[in-house]
């Protein structure tokens, strides 16, 4: 049986693995929601607005996932997320202004 300061130790190391994974999530999710963006862009160009509509509404749910872990992460530790975070629902609200 562990100690009870084992037991924390394993317990902190648990938290922080989890916060990575979380991170790395919300990483992927974005560069995800980038792809969508991209692909929504070449659909305006090339006259597809009904397939840009629906790309932009997966960027957008994506970007909001992001929104929701990042909000749960403690405070300084995803400050590089939220700057990808706005960069992307800023590049989002143009695209949609644009293919309006």
């Amino acid at each position: 049986m562990l100690t009870r300061a084992a037991q924390q130790t394993e317990a902190d190391r648990l938290k922080a693995r989890a916060q990575e994974l979380r991170i790395q999530f919300a990483n992927a999710d974005l560069d995800m929601a980038m792809t969508f963006l991209r692909l929504a862009r070449t659909a305006l160009e090339t006259g597809g607005p009904e397939h840009a509509t629906e790309l932009l509404a997966k960027a957008q749910r994506a970007a909001d996932t992001v929104a929701e872990i990042v909000q749960k992460l403690p405070h300084g530790s995803a400050d590089d997320l939220w700057n990808k975070l706005a960069t992307l629902v800023a590049a989002i609200a143009k695209a949609k202004r644009t293919g309006q």
